[in-house]
């Protein structure tokens, strides 16, 4: 596969070559990509290029990216311009200095912004608050969320919400651009997935940070940084306990959240006999095995031979038996020498998810199967029923209604993104009970669905009669307006204690 970046071309013609390609980078997560920006330099403008393919003369360089919200390029390409090696060493080298400047210029103006950031005390008498709601294109879930939690601010007509993200597929969201827009926005009201964004704040502004992944900051052994006003929410116990431990104070669990404007029964889409499983294989899932293993300092290779034969074990007892027991597991770890966390992180994660679906296409069940999501076309005997990546929203709603049974699957939590959209829009959800796992976090909602066990009662319950059980409960519970309730209750305890 050719890997592309984002260049400054020498020779025009060639810029506008590549840019009518349409060639894609790959962002930090492999499965987001952007448009490639091939920058160009010339004398004069190209007329009618396409918005990837821009003109920046050399002399306009520094200019340009000092202010520009796009990406900077990473390469430069002399196709087509006859230039000696040591021409070509001098230019590179003239080009790297400029973006240190630029760097350096940028760096410069984010301390000005931070300071006129940090001087500015909201005024909790305007009319309106202001909100603002950060977030970042390169990441598959939290963007949604952000965007929703955005609209349900908006939704009370109370507040003046910026959600905060990239315009295009060219654009960074880098520091500069984060502190420009505060430092104009003017925030009474922050709110952040996974990043406490809170060094530069005003005293009196408010900050919410709702940390759903176990991120570097929280798994750290350096002391946290809080605000008197930074109001921590934990999607996992798990999460809420290590940061107590680091002397977090104001937190408290939260969990995930249904948008029913979106996410509802739509009356029009004819219920058909038909499963679906909608979210991404965990197959080269390896990321949050290797961050346990860096947290934990141990190093460990495990062969391929020695990885079927874990995951056969774990098939075994999840065919039959179902719960994961933390003996059993540090007996299979002894046994095939290897750490706890291989199985934590990821060997129970990919049998619960990936062979709930590759063992149910073995079975002979009376419903059609339909699988959304990144990864599945690697599993040849899943590929007739993988339907490709569904957009976020609408698209998910609509599938979910025209479905009988919705499979949800994780080793941690019952209640996730996909259990509670499946409910909204009217999808019976066939949850996997982990009510009695060892790596249980939160509470289990266990009597608000259908669940099972283990396979034996999965495909015991797809050849019953089909079964509705929708649970408004958990619609109305699990609601982002609930969430801004929430944050408003915190306020105006916070501000109560104060007087």
């Amino acid at each position: 596969m050719i890997q592309y970046f984002d260049t400054y071309f020498l020779d025009a013609s060639k810029a506008l070559e590549e840019a009518k390609k349409c060639n894609k980078i790959i962002g930090q997560n492999p499965r987001i990509t952007f448009d490639q920006i091939c920058y160009y330099n010339a004398e004069k403008e190209l007329k009618n290029a396409p918005s990837n393919c821009i003109f920046v003369p050399f002399e306009n360089v520094y200019n340009y990216f000092v202010t520009t919200k796009n990406r900077r390029p990473t390469k430069l390409n002399y196709d087509n311009i006859e230039i000696s090696q040591e021409e070509r060493k001098e230019f590179t080298k003239a080009f790297i200095d400029i973006l240190e400047q630029v760097e350096k210029e940028r760096e410069a103006l984010a301390e000005i912004y931070k300071k006129q950031i940090q001087n500015f005390k909201p005024n909790f008498q305007d009319k309106k608050l202001r909100v603002l709601i950060p977030s970042n294109k390169e990441t598959t879930v939290m963007k949604h969320i952000s965007k929703n939690i955005a609209n349900a601010f908006e939704q009370t007509g109370k507040y003046e919400v910026c959600h905060l993200i990239q315009e295009n597929d060219m654009q960074d969201m880098d520091y500069l651009i984060y502190y420009h827009k505060v430092d104009e926005f003017k925030p009474h009201i922050t709110f952040n997935i996974n990043h406490m964004n809170n060094e530069f704040l005003n005293e009196y502004v408010y900050n919410f940070i709702w940390f759903q992944d176990a991120m570097e900051i929280v798994t750290n052994n350096e002391p946290l940084n809080q605000r008197k006003r930074d109001h921590i929410l934990c999607l996992l116990p798990g999460i809420k306990n290590v940061l107590e431990n680091k002397g977090a104070k104001n937190t408290q669990l939260q969990d995930f959240c249904i948008d029913t404007s979106i996410y509802k029964k739509r009356p029009e889409i004819k219920k058909e006999k038909k499963v679906v499983f909608i979210g991404g294989s965990y197959k080269n899932n390896t990321m949050p095995y290797e961050n346990a293993l860096k947290l934990n300092n141990i190093e460990e290779t495990i062969s391929e031979e020695t990885k079927e034969d874990i995951i056969q074990e774990l098939l075994d007892i999840y065919k039959t038996q179902g719960t994961f027991y933390l003996e059993q597991i540090k007996f299979l770890a002894r046994k095939f020498k290897c750490s706890i966390q291989y199985f934590n992180s990821y060997a129970i994660p990919l049998v619960i998810r990936d062979y709930t679906l590759l063992e149910l296409v073995k079975n002979n069940i009376d419903y059609e199967l339909e699988i959304y999501g990144w990864g599945w076309e690697e599993y040849e005997e899943l590929k007739p029923y993988y339907k490709g990546v569904l957009n976020y929203g609408e698209d998910i709603s609509k599938v979910y209604n025209s479905a009988t049974y919705a499979i949800v699957t994780h080793p941690s939590y019952t209640i996730q993104q996909r259990t509670l959209e499946s409910l909204a829009s009217n999808c019976t959800a066939l949850v996997y009970d982990c009510t009695k796992n060892y790596l249980l976090e939160g509470e289990s909602y266990k009597d608000e669905f259908l669940l099972f066990k283990n396979l034996e009662e999965l495909f015991k319950i797809l050849k019953e009669e089909p079964k509705v059980k929708i649970s408004k409960k958990l619609i109305e519970e699990f609601s982002y307006a609930n969430l801004v309730n929430k944050v408003e209750k915190t306020i105006l305890e916070d501000t109560n204690s104060e007087k």
